[in-house]
């Protein structure tokens, strides 16, 4: 019978990975449509590093991606590097490196599951990430933000085992994953010093007895964030320039006015209607019709609580859980949401582990009622889940891409191989300034040389987000109608409906099909 039990429990993990990882890969160059400038930007930089050990400054084996001038955590890049180098840069081996940090926290979530709560627990949770219309969609975009909920669950999980067993190769893990844990995305560093500090605490008697292990682990920890260290000391303003854009607390802004859009941010990305009904309110982040998790999962959350504090041995885990949420919340509290009233999905990725352990409690608590009722309870909260996440993804797999197209310039990379096609005969290109970030584009979709690149930096401010203005031969420009008028030579790519008024060479079409960019010609 134990035997029975142990397979059908294996060949449950072996079923959620297989969804979650269908979820995550299925379509995966389609869905979403086109490649976000974020993605092309961070893929890039992959590329280059594969090729030259270099990023798209020219910077080697850089330790923070000075990216857009927004000097970007480099962890998800490196993992990039050999499945857009050697597999090829194209969007699904682009994006294919944050399905394996989704798959990753899979696992990572069932282990750490099982160390707090058991096997049963660990298994509902996997279940619940697998179909999560929180991490998901996320897990199907090439942002470095997709590392940080497998970083957090490792530090944790290793802690733990440190804890309960007294081996000290956890303890080193755990400081090991907590150091390249600062290297995934920059929100995260707060979080891990408010977890650590958490478990420290919860430990002492562990720590007291063992604290030669400990200063060795932190003396461990902390070289490996030294180069952050250095990075901040000799680039304040860049490090920092991000931060300081989108910071609540501000010396401009009044101490009790930033007190209050903090606590007016916490409450969006724990509210209900953050998480049961609208989420976030950015459909790039979050696609809407359900909220950060299922409905079913209301009523999970609180069954779970209540018979999760009747076992004293949970109940350890159960306020660290809590002390979780708020680790994840406070982070994205300090800096303005995307939108106006709305959560911050991304942001707040970590915040995603407690609410599915907690439901994972719930499912627990059903299946030790009485045996008369129990199957009937299990089997209606499993079609309610089946159905919710059936017509959820559904509605993603077939509207979400018409519905996003917009946000994610469908028609670039039309654009950047037409213009790379048609350029072999023209010394220069210009390049209108109002279409998204074209030099990305181009970089991705043309597989731009990485070496050419370093021989010939792009020309840019060094402003946050400051544009690029040259890129080789490519020119980016506002006043293309004043270039065409001087009578200089070359490809130009302008709006349709803008002036020059003469034949084009080629027609660009956007989302909806409707022409949107015209590619003329001066030989």
């Amino acid at each position: 019978m134990m035997f029975q039990t142990t397979c059908w429990h294996r060949a449950g993990i072996l079923l959620f990975l297989l969804i979650g990882s269908a979820l995550r890969i299925v379509a995966l160059e389609q869905v979403p449509p086109g490649l976000a400038p974020d993605e092309a930007c961070n893929s890039y930089d992959a590329y280059s590093l594969w090729y030259t050990g270099r990023d798209q400054h020219g910077v080697l084996l850089p330790t923070v991606m000075r990216a857009l001038n927004d000097y970007r955590m480099p962890l998800f890049m490196y993992t990039q590097a050999p499945l857009v180098g050697a597999g090829g840069l194209t969007v699904f081996n682009a994006r294919l490196a944050a399905a394996f940090w989704g798959i990753l926290t899979l696992a990572a979530l069932y282990r750490l599951g099982k160390e707090w709560f058991n096997r049963r627990i660990a298994l509902a949770s996997m279940g619940f990430l697998a179909i999560s219309p929180w991490t998901v969609p996320l897990n199907r975009i090439a942002l470095e933000a997709n590392t940080t909920v497998p970083a957090a669950l490792l530090t944790v999980g290793l802690f733990w085992q440190w804890r309960r067993t007294g081996r000290f190769r956890f303890l080193i893990g755990a400081a090991l994953m907590a150091g390249l844990g600062l290297y995934t995305y920059s929100t995260i560093s707060l979080f891990l010093a408010l977890m650590l500090t958490m478990l420290t605490i919860v430990s002492l008697r562990e720590v007291r007895a063992r604290w030669r292990e400990c200063l060795v682990a932190a003396a461990l920890g902390l070289l490996l964030t030294l180069p952050l260290l250095y990075h901040w000391a000799r680039y304040p303003d860049g490090m920092g320039a991000r931060y300081r854009e989108i910071a609540v607390f501000r010396p401009e802004r009044q101490a009790q006015e930033a007190l209050g859009r903090f606590l007016r941010h916490v409450w969006y990305n724990v509210s209900p209607n953050y998480l049961f009904v609208r989420g976030d309110l950015d459909i790039l982040e979050h696609p809407g019709g359900i909220g950060q998790l299922y409905h079913v999962q209301a009523v999970l959350i609180p069954l779970g609580w209540i018979a999760g504090w009747q076992r004293k041995t949970w109940r350890l885990p159960l306020l660290l859980t809590v002390g979780w949420v708020v680790a994840s919340v406070i982070p994205v509290a300090l800096t303005e949401p995307n939108l106006p009233g709305s959560g911050h999905a991304l942001r707040g990725l970590p915040g995603v582990v407690p609410w599915q352990l907690w439901s994972g409690i719930g499912v627990e608590a059903l299946s030790t009622r009485k045996r008369t009722w129990k199957p009937i309870l299990l089997s209606l909260v499993a079609v309610w889940v089946a159905v919710s996440a059936t017509l959820y993804f559904r509605e993603y797999f077939t509207a979400y891409p018409r519905v996003v197209a917009h946000r994610l310039s469908v028609e670039m990379p039309d654009l950047a191989v037409a213009v790379s096609d048609l350029s072999d005969s023209y010394e220069h290109v210009y390049i209108t300034c109002y279409s998204t970030w074209p030099y990305l584009y181009l970089l991705f979709f043309t597989r731009y040389d990485p070496h050419l690149l370093q021989e010939d930096l792009p020309v840019r401010g060094n402003e946050l987000f400051a544009p690029v203005s040259r890129l080789g031969k490519y020119h980016i420009i506002c006043d293309i109608l004043n270039v065409w008028n001087s009578g200089e030579q070359g490809l130009f790519v302008v709006p349709l409906n803008d002036p020059p008024d003469a034949q084009p060479l080629q027609v660009i079409c956007g989302p909806s099909g409707k022409p949107c960019y015209k590619i003329l010609a001066r030989p």
